[in-house]
């Protein structure tokens, strides 16, 4: 199993009378690429504040790294490893986008303010290599050919490529994206997911807050669903069981999985869990009035799990094909709180 990078156990967050994230707890693995997703209202927002320390939580613990970072400031925070870009642009208007770059990566500076003074070789040479990261962060992300631009003169799609090198300036072990891909046109979005994976490539774990199911389909190998129930966690799967061992068209060749669509019913299809996590799954979290999915997983896990009056004679191998990969990557805690 990859090493917890970061876990959320039990976290909440309260303004006033207003509960906005209750008992939210799932972890994030080193390199591991996660999506975040749900509703309007249902703590998304939050949660990255949380985590990234710009507001402190009111119960629960964040450990980062295997220490507790619960109580740390975003300054404190940040030279650990922890870095995140906004829903909206948020630039130096009058830098120049190396500039900005440029002003990120003082986090990583050794040299003391007096060695920087007196230019001292220590010093020379810390700024030298820091420049030579700016600009191979500014062709990572296809902004080499404006780095003399203002910041405020590039477009909106540019800005928030700038937003993730100023982060990546800060060299990173978990990289917040929200909302990275609003305002993008298709080409953009498409670009932006081939960035995502090569930033995981680095072995830079992310996790992505996003609206737009076609990025996180693409880009994700987990998604962490929350449900208009302010933070509560309805579902932690993989993206799609061909990333977990799983054959997918086995899977639904085999007469569980005819139980599993009468189980959960029209709502959620069995294929949310066995093939994608996808528009459909999308659409029963908006929709949550009417069929609130947290009601529903218990009953996929259910029906995945057949009783034992009714386990096929090759229940065995069953098991190890598709109960073993979904349990052991659907998240433990979720399994274990869920089924019977």
């Amino acid at each position: 199993m990859a090493e917890q990078l970061l876990t959320l156990q039990g976290l909440g967050k309260q303004f006033g009378g207003v509960q906005a994230v209750k008992d939210l707890s799932f972890s994030i693995g080193a390199a591991e690429v996660v999506g975040l997703i749900g509703p309007n209202g249902s703590g998304k927002s939050t949660s990255v504040n949380l985590i990234s320390g710009t507001l402190p939580p009111s119960q629960g613990d964040i450990r980062f790294g295997g220490a507790s970072v619960a109580r740390l400031s975003v300054s404190e925070r940040v030279p650990l490893g922890l870095a995140r870009t906004f829903q909206t642009t948020s630039v130096f208007p009058e830098y120049s986008v190396r500039e900005q770059v440029l002003t990120a990566c003082q986090a990583r500076y050794r040299s003391s303010a007096s060695a920087s003074v007196l230019r001292l070789p220590s010093a020379r040479s810390e700024d030298r290599a820091q420049r030579e990261k700016v600009e191979e962060l500014l062709a990572f992300v296809g902004l080499d050919a404006v780095a003399d631009q203002a910041a405020s003169a590039v477009s909106s799609a540019q800005q928030r490529l700038l937003m993730i090198a100023t982060a990546l300036a800060t060299e990173p072990r978990l990289l917040l994206l929200d909302e990275p891909a609003a305002g993008m046109v298709a080409k953009e979005r498409k670009a932006l997911a081939v960035l995502i994976q090569r930033i995981r490539e680095r072995g830079i774990a992310v996790l992505v807050i996003e609206h737009h199911m076609g990025l996180i389909m693409e880009v994700c190998s987990r998604i962490v669903v929350l449900t208009r129930r302010p933070g509560q966690v309805a579902l932690d799967l993989p993206v799609d069981l061909p990333r977990t061992g799983v054959d997918a068209d086995e899977l639904r060749r085999s007469p569980e999985y005819t139980a599993i669509r009468t189980e959960v019913g029209r709502a959620v299809k069995a294929a949310a869990v066995v093939a994608k996590v996808g528009v459909k799954l999308s659409s029963a979290i908006n929709s949550a009035s009417t069929c609130p999915i947290a009601e529903r997983i218990p009953s996929i896990i259910r029906a995945i799990t057949p009783p034992p009056a009714t386990q096929p004679k090759n229940w065995a191998a069953y098991r190890a094909r598709f109960i073993e990969p979904i349990r052991l990557n659907a998240g433990q805690r979720f399994w274990e709180d869920n089924a019977e």
